[in-house]
């Protein structure tokens, strides 16, 4: 529901796109679950980390 009221608001303040970024340990499954595609991937070689960048067209 949160998500929903976020892209909303969006809408209304006239934007046409959403980007956002998440961890490996955060949930890159629960955007792939709301529509969102994902549209970048960087791996650290020295943190030992994975980062997910997403966009969904409002």
């Amino acid at each position: 529901m949160l998500m929903q009221k976020v892209e909303e608001t969006a809408r209304s303040l006239g934007a046409n796109m959403i980007r956002l970024d998440t961890f490996s340990w955060q949930g890159a499954g629960f955007y792939l679950k709301l529509g969102y595609k994902q549209v970048g991937y960087y791996k650290s070689p020295v943190d030992e980390f994975e980062e997910y960048f997403f966009l969904k067209r409002l």
